[in-house]
Formats: C-alpha cells, structure tokens, sequence
C-alpha cells in the first residue's frame, strides 16, 4: 500500500518536526510509514461505515462490546481481568549461549493498551515494584486502536517508565504508530524499528 503524500494538507510545525525527526532517524522509510498512517487515519471512519462487520473494526464498537459482555454477565470479570496483571516466570534454556547470560532475567511487556482504562496504568506500577531483573523490553500494542490520537497512550507510557530500571527496549505492534518513537527515545525507551542493538 502507497499513501498520496502530495495530496495531504500543509503540515503543523510539530508535524514538520516530526518529519525531519523520522528523515533523520529512519530515512525516506520513516517519512513513508508516516504517511501510511495519515492515510489510515483519514479513512478509518470511511472503513468502518462500508465493512461494518468486518473482524478487524469491532474494537471499535466499545458500547457494543461492553453491552455483551454485561448480557452474559462477564463485564465485571473482564474488568477485574483487566486490571489483573500476572508476572509468569519462564525459564529459556539457549544451546551455545555465553556463559555471561547464565541467569540472566528480562522483563517483557506486551499488549499494555494503557490507554483503555485510567486504572491500567497505576495498576501496573503497583504489580511492578520491586520486580528485579536485567533488561526490559516493551513488545506492542501500547494504545487501544490502531489509528487516531496518541497522547493518551503515549502519557502512560511515560508514567510506566518512572517505575522501570534500565535498559528498556520497545518494539512496535500493529496497533502502534511511528508517532510513539520519539516520544518513548525522549524519555529513556530505546524503540527498536526494523533494527537491532547490540549490548556488551
């Protein structure tokens, strides 16, 4: 898929900005991807209205979901559920891994939508205090939807990582925008696209 960038509006200057942040960072690939977006968001009302019932656009019906849920009685579990955060420990044995890495403990974290309900975040922090480990790394899916706004995910990422010890390395999940990477790099989350890092 290709988005028409000559047809988009005059960028803001926070936009501009971004621009030149992504061009920077990821080159011609950042500013494409931005551009996919743009062209995702404007058209996701358009989605929806003519593919009502197409899977992937149920997340947007929120009162439609919640409406279920309370007929078969499971809103009240599904919330506490959410609020619910468990830490599995997994141990992963490596064939030829150095010696170094013996015991050595991530924390991953994945799916947080910490902008789906005010309590998720504090929440959090409150299941991750005094969890020790090594390194961290953040896996996807921070924001509820997969276009709009980002604010809201993006503050609750940043009060997250006030409890966080590093180093802390995110990806992006399909609900994710190319938005949330100089956001996270500004306050301390190294969000890896398409790249690798290497750590002595």
């Amino acid at each position: 898929m290709t988005a028409d960038r000559a047809a988009a509006p005059i960028a803001s200057p926070e936009e501009k900005a971004l621009e030149r942040w992504l061009f920077e960072r990821f080159g011609r690939a950042g500013l494409d991807r931005l551009a996919i977006e743009r062209h995702h968001d404007a058209h996701a009302h358009d989605l929806f209205s003519t593919r009502w019932l197409h899977l992937e656009e149920w997340y947007r019906a929120p009162r439609f979901i919640r409406g279920c849920l309370r007929l078969v009685g499971m809103l009240g579990r599904a919330r506490r559920n959410a609020l619910a955060a468990r830490i599995v420990e997994n141990e992963l044995p490596i064939a030829g891994l150095d010696a170094a890495f013996d015991g050595f403990r991530l924390l991953q974290l994945t799916d947080l939508h910490v902008d789906i309900n005010d309590a998720i975040v504090p929440a959090l922090i409150e299941r991750l205090r005094g969890i020790d480990y090594d390194a961290c790394v953040l896996t996807g899916d921070y924001r509820a939807k997969t276009f709009g706004e980002i604010d809201a995910a993006i503050d609750g990422m940043r009060r997250l990582r006030a409890v966080l010890a590093d180093p802390i390395y995110a990806v992006l999940g399909n609900h994710d925008s190319i938005r949330f990477v100089p956001a996270f790099e500004s306050f301390g989350i190294r969000t890896l696209v398409n790249e690798t890092v290497w750590s002595a």
